[in-house]
Order: structure tokens, then sequence, then C-alpha cells
């Protein structure tokens, strides 16, 4: 719960494919966003796990015990730079458990940062505690997901406008590299330049080149807001939906203003390149008349295809299970 300053538990005690009451693990906290869990061994729940939380100016570790649903402080092991609007902070926990990813937003919609550290994914070692640089040139990176084939790194990209700016970047999904400068400020989508800077009398030449700056791999509508992102399992679903990218358009505050309320679908093949057009996967966020009912946040789908999905505007978490033909 960002806004509260919250983490909660959400169990489902007797299985019965509803949540009972959320359950407090931390709270006091600055702007939590970012989750990463680990367990060594994710059939014995008595054993204590590992719980990376992401306030807006540090990463903390905290030790979970899943049986009894308690997490415990252990120690702050990164600091992170202060924001103003963009504050939330992307986790996501390499496979080997030993490096964790962290997203953080830029500090201006358009600026060159003094700090690096902002508009970039960090790369954070769980054993040193050293915080390092591992890609740059992105506004607003706040979900990432890997893919299950490739062990690729992707993410959603927000935009900078707000959302009565019609003359917005549109907003991004990317492949993060490591290295790889993706553009902001000074480029977006397919390498091409904002009119935000005099590029003509820039110290830069062709700073939107492809040698220089990585180009987007899916350019997606303006103003429809990618949050959550996660890639279909191969159990659970038909097989044509295997490893399927899905992601959350968490929108503007009112669907006349743009793409946004809903979970889309994006067809990939067996080498994670998408084959098909973006299509519509979960709808129903908003109504016939235009009024926002809905705006799906995170996405989250475990091994046996289960798939939950937030949503921030009616406070509910929704359960979606393949049930077979209709």
């Amino acid at each position: 719960l960002t806004s509260e300053g919250k983490v909660v538990a959400i169990p489902d005690i007797d299985n019965d494919g509803e949540a009972e009451a959320p359950i407090v693990l931390v709270e006091d906290l600055n702007n939590p966003h970012g989750l990463a869990l680990r367990c060594n061994d994710e059939s014995d729940r008595t054993k204590p796990c590992r719980l990376y939380v992401a306030e807006t100016e540090a990463v903390n570790l905290y030790e979970y015990d899943p049986a009894e649903l308690r997490a415990t402080f252990v120690k702050k092991i990164a600091d992170l730079p202060p924001a103003n609007t963009r504050g939330k902070r992307a986790l996501l926990l390499n496979p080997s458990g030993e490096e964790l990813f962290v997203g953080i937003g830029s500090s201006c919609a358009f600026c060159v940062e003094l700090d690096r550290r902002y508009a970039s994914v960090q790369s954070l070692d769980l054993t040193t505690g050293i915080l390092s640089t591992y890609a740059t040139g992105l506004y607003n990176t706040i979900f990432m997901a890997t893919h299950p084939l490739t062990g690729k790194i992707w993410a959603t990209e927000m935009a900078p406008g707000g959302p009565a700016d019609e003359d917005s970047p549109p907003d991004e999904i990317n492949i993060i590299k490591e290295g790889n400068n993706y553009g902001w400020p000074f480029c977006y989508g397919a390498n091409m330049a904002v009119t935000h800077f005099d590029l003509k009398e820039s110290v830069m030449a062709e700073p939107c080149a492809e040698l220089t700056k990585t180009p987007s791999m899916i350019d997606l509508p303006v103003h429809s807001g990618p949050l959550g992102i996660t890639f279909i399992p191969s159990e659970g679903w038909p097989e044509k939906y295997s490893n399927d990218l899905l992601v959350a358009y968490h929108g503007p505050s009112t669907s006349a203003l743009g793409d946004g309320h809903r979970i889309v679908r994006i067809e990939m093949d067996p080498e994670g390149t998408p084959t098909g057009a973006v299509e519509p996967f979960m709808t129903g966020f908003s109504d016939s008349n235009g009024r926002v009912v809905g705006r799906p946040v995170a996405l989250l789908v475990r091994p046996d295809g289960t798939l939950f999905v937030s949503d921030d505007f009616s406070g509910r978490i929704y359960r979606v299970a393949w049930r077979g033909k209709r």
C-alpha cells in the first residue's frame, strides 16, 4: 500500500480462492513500491525468506516468515536518491538471487541529470552492497519482468507529459541491457528526437543515432500508462498463450484522454520476439459512457498460470485463471 506506507500480506488461508483480511507486515515507510521475495525452499513454509522493499530513498532487507506471516527488519542495503513526483522504485531480483535491479525515475520531465542514478536502472550487488549503473536514458521505469526463456529484462516505460498533452511521446516497452542508453531526455521511441532541446546547437552529434541510443522494443499509445508487466507461464493456459507478454494500462483519470484501463497481450515467439499486435486481454475498467471504474497496476502470475491483477482505483485484487472455452 504505497500511499499508506505499508507492506501487507493477503493470504487465502482456507484456499477458497478469496483472500481474507490483509495482514500488515511493515509500516511507516516512505512510498514503498518495489518488492522482491527470495525463498530458498518454496515448498517449506517453516524456513524464512528474504524480503526486499524499495522505499523512495532506500532498499531494505527483511526476514519474512511465511508460516507466521511476519516480517522482521534486518538492515538497509542501499541508499537511493530523493524524488519529487517520481518516487516509486522498481525492484527485480535476478534468478541467482545475488543481484537486484532497481528502477529509478528521472527528477524532472526534460533535463540533463546531474545525479546519474536518476533515469536509470541500477544494479545492486547483494553480496557487497555496491550500487552501480546498469542502463540509462530511462525516464520512468517502475515495473520489470524477466523473460522465462531468454532471461532478458523487459520493462514498461511511462513517457513525460500530462494526460492532456497531445504532443507527448509514446509510452514504451524496453528490453533492458547492460550499458545501453535508451535516449531520455533527447530521444524517445524508435530514436525520434524530442522538441524540448535545440539539437542543432547541442554539443552532441546525432544524439539519437542508433549507435549511441537504444530504440524502444514496442511503442504504446500516448497516455496508456503502462505499469505491470509479466509473461504467461507454460502451465495453466492454452499453448498459444505460452510466454506471451501481458501489460497493464493504468490509463489517465478519464478514458476520454487515452487508450488505457485494460490488460493487453502481445504474442511472442520462442526467441522472445513480439510477433503479434497489441490486443485486449482483460477489459471492463471503464463503462460505455467513458466513466473509469478501475485502473490496473501490478500483474503477478503463479507458476500454475493463476494471474493476479491489482486495481488502485477500486482497491481490489482480481484473480484470473483459465477455465476452458466459454
